[in-house]
């Protein structure tokens, strides 16, 4: 495999694309035909509220809470989510939709994310939306975009995750773009704990940027594990436009073993292994900033889902962590627009 530097975060960190994520959403996402919006990693300036939890003491005596808060950026926005408190076996999806306070386009260079106790934190960008401000259940907010087109903008999922993008190149946030902000935690302990998350978004210096990224996006929702049982299922992933690929990333739930993504040459045959994941709890991004891969037209990536059901019934694909799921994505350069793989039988 290609010399990489490691970090954990989920899916992705890049422009206008990013996967990761990731549950419900991304399935209704993928239903309709994504926008390109020439930004994965967005955003800033709104927040999601939550309980009321005094950081200072850091939340109730008998919540686990490690405060996250991340300074502000000298250039950019930050988006706060949370603090919500979740009983033992909690768990919640929680949305809200908004627009983002940016008078004009911006050219985002750096992301910088933090987190306590959250399984995922995605946002996704709306071509259309209610009118205004909403919050509450993600399938309801969701029900409200059904008209609409909406793009994965970006996603995260273990604590903590920095992304550079490679010099000369940013993601292109746009005026007033109204997202949709997805946060999923998981209680998996006996005690009560308190989700948050943070994300800094910095901006270029004007006149700086030479290039724009976006995103690839695939996702194999084939998925059924018979009970007791070990498989592996495989989607490739064809492009239609030579491309730079400098971040990797991937989801999958409970059952997932090993994630991995393969490059294929320009006749669509395996090359080489680019990128393995073997925690579904942090899933790993591999940022290839001063390495990209190069893909040809014709060419691309198979990524592959090894999974182990250890319960008595039928595993399928859906937003539960006891569900499954198996998505890869990729943030390249130059923008051709916003890509979901083309998935030859």
């Amino acid at each position: 495999m290609r010399g990489r530097s490691r970090c954990t975060a989920s899916v992705l960190c890049g422009s206008n694309a990013l996967m990761e994520t990731l549950r419900r959403a991304l399935a209704l996402a993928l239903a309709r035909r994504p926008m390109a919006l020439g930004v994965v990693l967005l955003l800033g300036g709104c927040s999601l509220s939550g309980v009321d939890i005094d950081e200072a003491s850091g939340a109730s005596a008998s919540s686990h809470y490690e405060p996250v808060a991340l300074e502000e950026p000298a250039q950019g926005l930050q988006l706060h989510a949370g603090p919500f408190e979740l009983g033992p076996g909690e768990e919640l999806y929680y949305c809200r939709i908004t627009t983002l306070p940016i008078a004009e386009p911006m050219d985002v260079i750096r992301l910088h994310h933090r987190a306590s106790a959250v399984h995922h934190f995605n946002v996704w960008g709306l071509s259309s939306g209610p009118d205004g401000d909403r919050e509450g259940a993600c399938e309801d907010l969701w029900a409200e975009t059904t008209m609409g087109l909406a793009a994965p903008l970006y996603a995260s999922q273990d604590r903590e995750f920095v992304g550079q993008f490679p010099d000369g190149v940013a993601g292109r946030l746009l005026p007033e773009q109204q997202v949709l902000l997805e946060f999923h935690s998981l209680n998996t302990t006996d005690a009560p704990v308190v989700a948050e998350a943070f994300l800094n978004v910095e901006w270029a210096e004007p006149g700086t940027i030479e290039v724009y990224a976006n995103g690839l996006f695939g996702s194999n929702t084939d998925l059924e594990v018979p009970p007791n049982q070990q498989v592996t299922v495989s989607k490739k992933c064809l492009v239609d436009v030579d491309m730079h690929v400098f971040a990797l990333g991937s989801h999958f739930h409970r059952s997932g073993l090993q994630f991995d993504i393969l490059l294929l040459d320009e006749a669509g045959e395996p090359d080489e292994l680019v990128y393995t994941n073997t925690s579904w709890e942090s899933a790993e991004v591999v940022m290839l900033s001063d390495n990209p891969i190069v893909l040809r037209a014709g060419g691309g990536f198979e990524y592959r889902c090894t999974f182990h059901n250890r319960t008595n019934s039928t595993i399928g694909y859906g937003p539960s962590v006891d569900d499954e799921m198996c998505m890869m994505a990729a943030v390249y350069y130059p923008d051709a627009g916003f890509k979901v793989c083309i998935s030859p039988p």
